[in-house]
């Protein structure tokens, strides 16, 4: 099997069929390089973590809870399940809800601990409540990532998967992938490689990785539209215009219900 490189279509990644082939083109992903330059619009700050007794009503945060009691789910509708069990820390203790999802029940056990994200909120029963969180484990010695990336979605490709498609992409194809700038215009204009720009604008590690990134695929975008515009100035140069025969317009002007001003006949014979 030929090993996966940036013009492979993206149907060569792990878990993607012609559904979800077709539902990333949608999104106009068509090949691996498609996917990496799949740039986030942006990012959930989740090292902004707060405890329960210093909860925000106004923004979603993060929260680092252990899970108190085991999952409960019912229907509540004809089309909805709700699940729902309680978390704390050191400060407080809240109660975690999903809708349709009776499959976190196999997830969050007794004990474990998680990163949640999310808006707080107040039940009816005066509850503070993270309604559909997202959340991650914490496991020592696996370090979570300060800046979670957010991508424009559609039916079929849920963040996870796209995260994981593009993870996938970027340690296989990065390694190998060929930089169009030279290092020499890296090094004056204070660049960082393209597969460094790439795994960063995805992964960032800190605020400086994010902007650097961010320089370079900018500074890539207006070099290719510079090169655009010479390549099509060098091309009108290099070709013959066309030649036009001299044509009397007299029958038409003399058609028209008012005389032509003088700026207008001159524009005409211009």
């Amino acid at each position: 099997m030929d090993r996966i490189n940036a013009n492979s279509p993206v149907s060569m990644l792990s878990g993607v069929g012609k559904t979800r082939a077709l539902a990333l083109g949608r999104l106009g992903i068509h090949t691996v390089r498609d996917l990496l330059f799949y740039t986030p619009h942006t990012y959930q700050n989740r090292a902004d973590v707060k405890t329960l007794g210093s909860f925000s009503l106004d923004e979603p945060h993060s929260y680092i809870l252990t899970v108190a009691t085991e999952v409960k789910s019912a229907k509540i509708k004809k089309n909805m399940t709700l699940s729902k069990f309680r978390a704390f820390d050191d400060t407080g203790s809240c109660e975690i809800v999903f809708f349709n999802s009776a499959f976190v029940k196999d997830v969050f056990h007794i004990g474990a601990t998680f990163r949640f994200w999310g808006k707080a909120s107040f039940s009816r029963a005066r509850r503070l409540t993270l309604t559909n969180p997202s959340y991650e484990p914490v496991i020592s010695g696996k370090p979570l990532l300060d800046f979670v990336p957010v991508y424009p979605l559609t039916d079929g490709i849920t963040s996870k998967l796209l995260s994981k498609l593009i993870n996938e992409a970027a340690d296989t194809v990065l390694p190998y992938l060929d930089d169009p700038l030279p290092e020499n215009i890296r090094t004056k204009y204070s660049l960082p490689t393209l597969a460094y720009s790439l795994k960063n604008i995805h992964y960032p590690k800190d605020d400086a990785s994010l902007e650097a990134s961010r320089k370079r695929l900018a500074f890539d975008e207006l070099l290719r539209f510079a090169l655009s515009i010479s390549i099509s100035k060098g091309k009108r140069k290099n070709s013959r215009g066309v030649k036009f025969s001299p044509t009397s317009l007299t029958a038409f002007t003399e058609r028209l219900p008012y005389e032509l001003t003088g700026a207008q006949k001159r524009a005409i014979n211009d």
